[in-house]
């Protein structure tokens, strides 16, 4: 793409899909700029981040053409992924041409946020986010429901890593980017991984071979140790 093109996330570091973005930038070396918009704060909610994201809802990007002030707009972190892909020259393992190498990826992005997300970071908002900053415990039942989510979830992972090294085949995909940033933060809660070996295994590999991803996430471990007084990893 262009030079002329200027890249803005707008990103809350505690939120993971947030964080799958920024990390996949910094690992193919995307130059951007962030611009911290806080949903605690209730900035998602404003009129001028509406006009960003009429879904009100993180992350999201701007494009700006520095030649002609063009600006445009996309919200959703899969999509922004996929964008990036088609508009840059980036490896192809990322999110590969071949039709079913690029079908078993989508067909994981498209399970994600209403699975593996909806397991760990509701469960980890219920477990920790709640009580610690809005005092408030959750019914035991509601706690139940997201914690079968997240436990059917990674049974289903476990499954996907006894047939390849990552999630959607033998490269590393924005498939297993995502699914990282949801994990990594699973840690917060006490939660153990151990029944899910090749899951742990997985995750420990991706952070130990790419620590961008590491990086990327202090802000949201820095904040998530203070509220638990757990060490960083």
């Amino acid at each position: 793409m262009s030079s002329t093109k200027k890249l803005i996330i707008y990103n809350d570091p505690n939120s993971a899909p947030c964080r799958a973005v920024v990390s996949f930038c910094k690992l193919n070396n995307i130059p951007f700029e962030l611009v911290e918009t806080s949903v605690a704060k209730m900035q998602v909610f404003q009129p001028e981040f509406k006009k960003i994201n009429p879904i009100q809802q993180i992350p999201a990007i701007k494009e700006i053409d520095t030649q002609t002030g063009e600006e445009w707009t996309l919200g959703e972190s899969h999509a922004i992924l996929r964008y990036l892909i088609n508009t840059r020259q980036l490896p192809d393992h990322w999110y590969p041409k071949e039709p079913r190498l690029r079908a078993k990826v989508d067909q994981y992005l498209d399970w994600h946020h209403t699975f593996l997300r909806q397991g760990s970071s509701i469960f980890v908002f219920m477990k920790l986010f709640a009580p610690k900053l809005f005092q408030k415990t959750l019914p035991e039942e509601q706690l139940k429901f997201q914690f079968t989510y997240l436990t059917r979830s990674l049974s289903l992972m476990e499954r996907w890593l006894a047939q390849s090294k990552y999630l959607c085949g033998e490269q590393m995909t924005i498939a297993d980017i995502s699914a990282a940033c949801e994990l990594i933060q699973t840690k917060f809660i006490a939660f153990d991984l151990a029944k899910w070996p090749k899951v742990q295994a997985w995750l420990k590999h991706m952070v130990e071979e790419n620590p961008t991803i590491l990086e990327v996430h202090q802000p949201f471990l820095k904040f998530a140790s203070e509220l638990t007084g757990q060490a960083k990893l």
